[in-house]
């Protein structure tokens, strides 16, 4: 590789579209320099604590229903560091890793994650680490995937819905209640007016 470079640049005059290439090989040594960069952020962040899996400490912004944690980055912070960034296929490494941890061993989400998806949060778990390690301050962000939502039981909708209906309608619901005691105490009348008329009746054939 080191030959095929010096004679690149020997004779790169000769290409047609030298602009084009030279603009992809600035593009490459950059993105190299960046990697070794955060290489060493990541290792001398790790190297700061005696036990890196428990007392490794992350600006952890949870939010409610996600299915990230702090255990969960940590994890993959240490794991990445142990392989380095610049290691071949790291992503797949730390995947195998994670499948084959204890403490995972039920753990559906860390276990189903790709290791493009592992890479995309090892990548924003960098980020957060080089904007404190510059002062800028910041936070990690469960911006990935949701927990999943259990889908309604059929029938507690309806059921809910008669319920508030009932309480929202208290007059309704005490009308009934009052025609059913008048319709109660009329054949009550009826029957005392009947034996007011019958006594009557007696009398007068005395």
């Amino acid at each position: 590789m080191k030959a095929y470079s010096e004679l690149f640049w020997q004779r790169h005059t000769e290409l047609k579209d030298i602009e084009r290439l030279s603009e992809r090989v600035t593009r490459a040594e950059a993105k190299a320099v960046k990697l070794r960069e955060q290489n060493e952020m990541l290792k001398a962040q790790v190297a700061q604590y005696q036990y890196p899996m428990q007392e490794l400490q992350l600006a952890h912004n949870q939010t409610k229903g996600k299915v990230h944690s702090e255990e969960k980055d940590r994890y993959l912070l240490c794991r990445l560091a142990y392989y380095g960034l610049e290691s071949d296929e790291v992503f797949e490494k730390i995947k195998r890793d994670i499948c084959e941890f204890p403490v995972f061993r039920f753990d559906w989400f860390p276990k189903s994650r790709t290791p493009q998806k592992i890479g995309r949060r090892c990548t924003t778990l960098l980020a957060m680490i080089g904007k404190e390690n510059t002062g800028t301050g910041g936070t990690v962000d469960d911006d990935e995937e949701e927990a999943p939502t259990l889908a309604p039981t059929k029938g507690k909708g309806k059921k809910r819905a008669i319920e508030t209906s009932k309480a929202s309608t208290p007059a309704s619901s005490a009308a009934p209640a009052a025609s059913s005691t008048t319709s109660a105490t009329a054949p009550g009348k009826r029957a005392a007016k009947k034996k007011k008329v019958e006594g009557s009746s007696s009398t007068g054939t005395l």
